[in-house]
Formats: C-alpha cells, sequence, structure tokens
C-alpha cells in the first residue's frame, strides 16, 4: 500500500513525523517507510520547481495526502493535481480552520478538491487504505535493474496494478520479450508474491541485462499502444487549448510525453513509446514556470487502441 505526501512550502511539516526509514532516492522522489506500519510513503521532493514528480508519485499512489498549511499558487496546484488524479483515497489535513475556509471558497467555483479534510490534531486521521484486487492485470513499474553474481538479472519498482507470484510468466515492455519470475524480495525479504503499493524486486530469467535496461514496465498483459482514444476533462484554470502540444504525465510510474490531437470527433492521446492500456491520465504543461498552475486536466481511455 502507498501513500503521496503532498507539501511544498513547510519541508518541515507535522506530516514528516509518519516517516521512519528512506528506503531509496530516485529522482527527484524519494520512497520511506510509513512509521509503524508496514507502508509506503512517497514525497516528491523537487517540487515545486517540476510538476512530474508529483505526477509520478501520484500513479502510483493508491493513498494521497495534501497537507494545507498555507494558501498559495503551490497549494492550489497540488489540490488540483490531487483532484484530477486517479488516487482513490485523497485526504486534505488542515490546522487552521480559517485557511481551510478561504481555500474550500477559492475552489467552490471550480468543484475542486471536494477530497475529504481532516483536522491535524484528530486520532487516526491518516489511517490509508487498501486497494481492492479485482484479476486486475499485472503492472510493476521498472526504475532500476542490475545483475546480481548467482542470481542474474534484478528490477525493482512498485508493483502499480495488480499482483505479481514467483513462477508467473510475464512480458518485458514495450518489446514483448517473455520472462520467468524467478524471486521475489520486498525489504530484502523472500515472499512469493507481492501486490499493488508494495516495492519489490524481482529475480529474472529468460533475459538479460541490456532487455531489463530498455524496459519500463513488467506486465501480464502485453496490449501496448502509441495511441488511445480518449475524453478529456480540462481544469478551467488552465486557460489554454490543449491540442498539438507537448504534456507531461506518468503512466503506471513512468514519466512520459504525450500530445493531443483532434480529428473527425475524435480525440486521442500520443505517445513516442509503446504503453500499456490505462484508464485515466492526469496531464500537465511542464512548459509553464513555477508559481503558474500546470495541471491541464485528466484523460480517460475508452478502450480503443491504434
Amino acid at each position: 500500500m502507498t501513500t503521496s505526501l503532498l507539501f511544498c512550502e513547510d519541508r518541515e511539516s507535522r506530516l514528516n513525523d509518519l516517516k521512519s526509514k528512506l528506503i531509496e532516492s530516485i529522482g527527484g522522489m524519494n520512497v520511506y517507510l510509513w512509521k509503524d506500519k508496514n507502508e509506503i510513503i512517497l514525497t516528491a521532493e523537487d517540487y515545486p520547481k517540476t510538476i512530474n514528480t508529483v505526477l509520478k508519485i501520484l500513479s502510483i499512489s493508491e493513498n494521497a495526502i495534501l497537507y494545507l498549511n498555507g494558501l498559495s499558487a503551490y497549494t492550489a496546484e497540488l489540490a488540483i493535481a490531487l483532484e484530477y488524479s486517479d488516487v482513490k483515497n485523497k485526504v486534505i489535513v488542515y490546522d487552521d480552520e480559517d485557511v481551510l475556509k478561504k481555500f474550500r471558497e477559492f475552489f467552490k467555483k471550480y468543484k475542486i478538491s471536494q477530497a475529504n479534510c481532516i483536522n491535524i490534531n484528530e486520532k487516526n486521521v491518516y489511517e490509508p487504505i487498501k486497494r481492492e484486487e479485482k484479476g486486475e492485470k499485472a503492472v510493476m513499474s521498472i526504475d532500476k535493474n542490475f545483475v546480481v553474481k548467482g542470481i542474474g538479472d534484478v528490477a525493482i519498482g512498485f508493483i502499480v496494478n495488480g499482483s505479481i507470484k514467483k513462477g508467473d510468466r510475464l512480458s518485458l515492455l514495450p518489446s514483448k520479450d517473455k520472462i520467468v519470475i524467478k524471486n521475489i524480495q520486498i525489504m530484502d525479504v523472500d515472499v512469493n508474491d507481492a501486490r499493488a503499493g508494495e516495492y519489490v524486486g524481482l529475480a529474472l530469467g529468460g533475459t538479460n541485462e541490456m532487455k531489463v535496461k530498455n524496459s519500463y514496465f513488467i506486465s501480464s498483459d502485453d496490449v501496448i499502444a502509441k495511441s488511445f482514444e480518449v475524453k478529456t476533462d480540462v481544469c478551467e484554470l488552465y486557460g489554454q487549448d490543449i491540442f498539438n502540444k507537448q504534456f507531461s504525465c506518468a503512466v503506471f510510474g513512468q514519466n512520459l510525453k504525450a500530445i493531443l490531437t483532434t480529428e473527425n470527433g475524435k480525440t486521442k492521446i500520443n505517445f513516442d513509446y509503446f504503453v500499456p492500456e490505462f484508464s485515466s491520465l492526469t496531464l500537465a504543461d511542464s512548459s509553464l514556470q513555477p508559481g503558474k498552475n500546470r495541471i491541464v486536466g485528466k484523460v480517460t481511455t475508452n478502450k480503443n487502441h491504434l
């Protein structure tokens, strides 16, 4: 189970009390253990300089907590990112009733940030929820890979959908090369299976270091495409044309670039690389400077890929 912590001005906020051991730093993303829980916490350490890591951690997480410790352009942007994300459990934590009131008044017109708002002093404010298992396809986002003597090729990353079991025969994407899962480790402990939200190491058979290095995902489904038909939900606070310009997004934990096009009444999202089929994505305009709202909105697929 994975939770994103979103905050900017106050890096020493009380939400930091949730974190214990730093497991990994990957680009601007820090991976922590949840204090007193066997869960994962993610933070975007390079925000607000870039919005991309925020997109990445939200695409991985089942839960997200926004710390509302003041009103600013950055707090507003994080609230918009949270609203247009696919995170199931969205919580806004506050410690000032006046700030919360102003925050709600500002966003009321746009129906944004209807997340559950909880005072930071309340008990059990940080209880995460678990993702429901519904026989979803397995997808692991590969953060790094290496070769271990006596074991072979190893891939490290988050399972962002479904579950993976020892002995599973899966595919490297986008190559579609078949592999077998020889072993699974969570926190250096051997396990027989791992589920969405868990940070794992997979020992892989039937491949080599270069093939894994050139892969973004491990999946039980090798249905991939560069273009998908989508419906758009554009944030009113973005206020720019959305077609034929490059946007940032995160597909199952991988930061990618995409372009929206429209033809004959159909809207498509187009990538430079083959990606697995997804349900929805948050889009951001990284060409805008920090301090301006970079969240464009989101797209939802209608399951037609080209």
